[in-house]
């Protein structure tokens, strides 16, 4: 009776998990149609622009401290970019790929995250969440930045994107999990630490 119990939640534990497997692909495969007509929306090449604009700007113009490392390395702002409903918030992912392949070392994801102010979007950068994927097995051939997305859009449908077991989108996961007073606060202190080839202006 106990070995029929045990096998009963064997294999129970087993129909479980291969259900959550099934369920991830299918969510996987409706996070990336969803991007895939995103693709030639307004909204989504408009804020594409702005945040590349902006990087550059935060990289060249102000020298912000906490982005120089993007010019040792090579970097791409990747294809999702994850809208709430009326969008005016939004998640952006940017891949980071190391330019010395023999440095065994974490290849990155930085997220952005973006509101709304009036017509304009504010892009934060710092405090926010990096998915850092070391080489398996030391190897010492780059992550692609195809791999890199695939990676990501699971990462963030593991961490609730979508409602439980469905295609339906969390929405809470866009317009509150990531803004925060704090993340505001963090963005001041990031536009202020500066790199200045001279002493700064007293």
């Amino acid at each position: 009776m106990y070995l029929i119990i045990l096998l009963c939640s064997f294999l129970l534990i087993t129909n479980r998990v291969q259900f959550q497997e099934i369920m991830l692909e299918k969510q996987y495969e409706c996070l990336s149609d969803q991007i895939r007509l995103l693709q030639e929306d307004q909204d989504y090449l408009k804020i594409r622009r702005s945040v590349e604009d902006t990087l550059l700007y935060w990289l060249e113009d102000l020298k912000l401290r906490r982005v120089q490392n993007l010019k040792r390395e090579t970097y791409k702002l990747l294809s999702p970019v994850l809208f709430n409903q009326k969008k005016d918030k939004a998640l952006l992912f940017l891949g980071i790929l190391r330019r010395r392949p023999d440095f065994i070392a974490a290849e990155f994801v930085q997220m952005i995250t973006a509101e709304k102010e009036g017509e304009y979007w504010q892009f934060y950068y710092s405090g926010n969440v990096t998915f850092s994927y070391g080489y398996p097995d030391f190897r010492r051939t780059q992550y692609t930045f195809e791999e890199l997305t695939e990676f990501s859009m699971k990462r963030i449908i593991e961490d609730g994107y979508f409602k439980y077991n469905t295609c339906d989108v969390d929405h809470y996961y866009v317009n509150n999990k990531w803004f925060a007073d704090w993340l505001r606060e963090e963005h001041q202190e990031f536009l202020k630490d500066r790199i200045y080839s001279a002493p700064p202006p007293i």
